[in-house]
């Protein structure tokens, strides 16, 4: 029988949502064909580094859960900004929902290719 010490030693279930993320999402890579190292250190800007033949990914996992924000009649997904070191990186965001084990990678150049409003398409009037 574990004594009261040991049990309040036991993991926090937020870490261990976290932990079954980061297998989950391994996983997911691993069937794609990549080859998943995992980061050797508990805190990191990157969570696994993933090889496939066309080079290496680094990957920062994130758990997807649904929440739905006040105001909104839907959930919607909590985006974490990269550290300027992940930027520098390259790191990519993904999350992972551990409930329904899905795996969304993040479009980090999505906004950077999307056509800038101009005088002439711009849908907002002036004021």
């Amino acid at each position: 029988m574990l004594s009261a010490s040991a049990l309040a030693s036991m993991p926090d279930q937020r870490l261990i949502d976290g932990d079954v993320c980061e297998l989950i999402c391994a996983e997911h890579f691993m069937r794609q064909g990549y080859w998943v190292f995992p980061a050797s250190q508990g805190s990191s800007p990157i969570d696994l580094i993933i090889v496939n033949e066309d080079g290496a990914r680094l990957i920062q996992v994130k758990k997807d859960a649904g929440r739905t924000n006040p105001g909104r009649n839907r959930s919607a997904r909590i985006h974490r900004p990269r550290s300027e070191l992940q930027k520098a990186l390259g790191v990519e965001m993904v999350y992972v929902d551990p409930i329904e084990r899905t795996v969304f990678v993040t479009d980090h150049n999505f906004h950077a290719n999307r056509k800038r409003p101009t005088e002439s398409n711009d849908p907002l009037p002036k004021i």
